[in-house]
């Protein structure tokens, strides 16, 4: 979500409000101004609000377990290609590097795979709130509100910007 004011006072005082009344954090509630419409600063800052962990400061705990299935793999992989000249001249170790091998490769898929997926990026959201930064407004950003506060920030947002917009992530499936 964002409101858009005339002045940096305006906005200032809307992000503490904010930060006073729904216990946001400092990264919960960014102020930007017109400097910020520049391509390079913008994307900057546009890429702490699409991070999925911007709020709690890490990544939730399948985002853990799943870097460490992958480097788990990617060690299995590194150590088939260590003694790889060793398992071929025994037939002792003919099953065991059957299975280690492609066990290795789904590992190295999997390293690739979750390095390479970006979370998905409000794009129109960005835009509105760039447009504005580049006609001169100031803008205050709020993301990672908890579902029961939301209702909260948006008035607040509504009651004292000029314009506001807001986009939320599609609904997931349970």
């Amino acid at each position: 979500m964002a409101g858009f004011f005339r002045l940096e006072a305006e906005a200032q005082a809307a992000a503490q409000q904010l930060s006073r009344a729904h216990g946001l954090s400092r990264a919960q509630c960014m102020l930007l101004g017109p400097a910020d419409a520049t391509p390079r600063r913008f994307e900057r800052r546009a890429r702490q609000w699409a991070s999925p962990w911007q709020a709690s400061g890490r990544p939730p705990w399948s985002e853990r377990w799943r870097h460490a299935g992958a480097l788990l793999l990617l060690g299995a992989l590194l150590a088939a290609l260590w003694w790889w000249p060793d398992w071929h001249l025994s037939d002792d170790l003919y099953w065991p590097s059957l299975v280690a091998t492609p066990l290795a490769g789904a590992g190295l898929v999997a390293l690739v795979a979750m390095f390479w997926r970006r979370a998905p990026r409000p794009r129109r959201f960005d835009q509105r709130v760039r447009e504005q930064l580049a006609s001169g407004a100031w803008a205050v950003v709020v993301h990672d509100v908890p579902a029961q506060r939301q209702a909260g920030v948006v008035a607040l947002l509504r009651a004292s910007s000029l314009k506001w917009c807001g986009e939320a992530a599609p609904a997931q499936r349970l």
